[in-house]
């Protein structure tokens, strides 16, 4: 069972949304599929339409006698779909990780539990990084990093990847894949800048050119229904198919154990200035102007 965490420190870029879009993508490609709400705004399970009883939620995954409660949604497409959402007793979890760092590894262990009946789970993973957000990054053994197509979120972009990097090093071993995803893609200047220095910075780690803005997902989560049933033929549909196939593809080319591997592809990001890279970008080349 390959274990993919959905992180990034900041909020409102798209990440529970490509949480369950990649989980409900994979189920209908044939892959059993977990998804993990560890959020305690517990918006991944309440897209789906799902509820949990108090203490048999994700929080069931830091107890050693937890019984977690795998729910399913009410569309027989989605079969392969199994979902643990978040419960009322995730955010006292979240305090008791940050006193005690110990109970951390009790997410990896509980997700050991259910290793057997999964191919692949996906963590709806907290944004800034707390006890919730580094006890998953711990447990996962590839990182998914959604990252909105503005100025403002790739500049946050660099702690996020700081922060991944430092549990690399910490654990001594390398996510695969550690792979980028830009959302919220639209037509204007600014978006296409974003797109173009992600593409310069990460080539190789850039898992689809992009997420299309659309209203569609939040009617999609009103509805309880997921966007890869809801409108199936849509470009954002589409996009986070494609999105999931290179994921599955990524994840079965993975060894089993990664060896931790400079990045300097990476640090040289983290340490960059955004504005004048944006800047560089949009100079128009020499000989133009405008």
């Amino acid at each position: 069972m390959g274990v993919v965490a959905v992180f990034n420190r900041k909020g409102g870029v798209g990440k529970t949304t490509t949480a369950v879009s990649v989980a409900s993508a994979l189920a209908l490609a044939g892959r059993r599929t977990l998804l993990v709400d560890l959020d305690p705004q517990g918006s991944a399970g309440r897209s789906l339409a799902i509820e949990v009883e108090d203490g048999r939620g994700t929080s069931a995954l830091f107890a050693s006698k937890g019984r977690v409660s795998v729910a399913y949604t009410a569309h027989p497409a989605l079969f392969r779909l199994g979902v643990i959402a978040a419960d009322v007793a995730l955010g006292d979890v979240e305090a008791e990780l940050l006193a005690d760092g110990r109970r951390r590894a009790r997410l990896a262990a509980g997700l050991e539990r259910q290793r057997e009946h999964w191919d692949v789970t996906v963590i709806d993973v907290p944004p800034a990084l707390g006890g919730l957000s580094d006890a998953a990054l711990r447990a996962a053994d590839a990182v998914l990093v959604p990252v909105a197509a503005d100025f403002l979120a790739l500049d946050a972009l660099r702690s996020t990847l700081a922060a991944v990097r430092a549990v690399e090093k910490e654990r001594g071993g390398a996510y695969a894949p550690l792979a980028v995803l830009p959302t919220f893609v639209d037509r204007r200047r600014a978006t296409a800048d974003a797109v173009a220095l992600l593409h310069e910075q990460f080539a190789d780690l850039l898992l689809a050119d992009g997420i299309p803005r659309s209203a569609r997902f939040d009617a999609s989560a009103l509805s309880g229904v997921p966007l890869a049933l809801a409108a199936p033929h849509s470009a954002p549909a589409i996009a986070y198919a494609k999105a999931a196939a290179a994921l599955a593809a990524a994840l079965d080319r993975a060894p089993k154990r990664a060896k931790a591997t400079r990045r300097p592809t990476i640090k040289r990001f983290v340490r960059a200035d955004m504005r004048e890279a944006l800047r560089r970008i949009r100079r128009p080349p020499a000989g133009e102007t405008g």
